[in-house]
């Protein structure tokens, strides 16, 4: 079974940080990670604590899965990251 490393785990954090902290995000937690060989996917599930409304939130989604991507590096290539921000609670929109 493939896992995703504590230290990528770490920079993975710090670039979704760094992609909405421009929306009043103070902060995001990986609240899980699951990779799945069978889909090539790896779910990632991110607590955001932020101050902006949702929808001011998205628009730090764009270009977030790419940098996602860069980050997980050639050993997770053939990987597509699906993530899922989730704010007090509820999925944000």
């Amino acid at each position: 079974m493939m896992e995703i490393e504590r230290a990528l785990k770490a920079e993975l954090e710090a670039v979704i940080l760094m992609r909405l902290g421009d929306q009043n995000v103070r902060s995001v937690d990986l609240d899980s990670i699951e990779v799945s060989e069978e889909n090539f996917e790896i779910r990632i599930t991110v607590f955001v604590k932020e101050e902006a409304d949702p929808r001011e939130l998205a628009q730090g989604y764009f270009g977030l899965t790419s940098g996602v991507r860069k980050t997980l590096g050639d050993k997770w290539r053939n990987f597509f990251p699906v993530i899922t921000p989730v704010s007090e609670n509820k999925v944000c929109a």
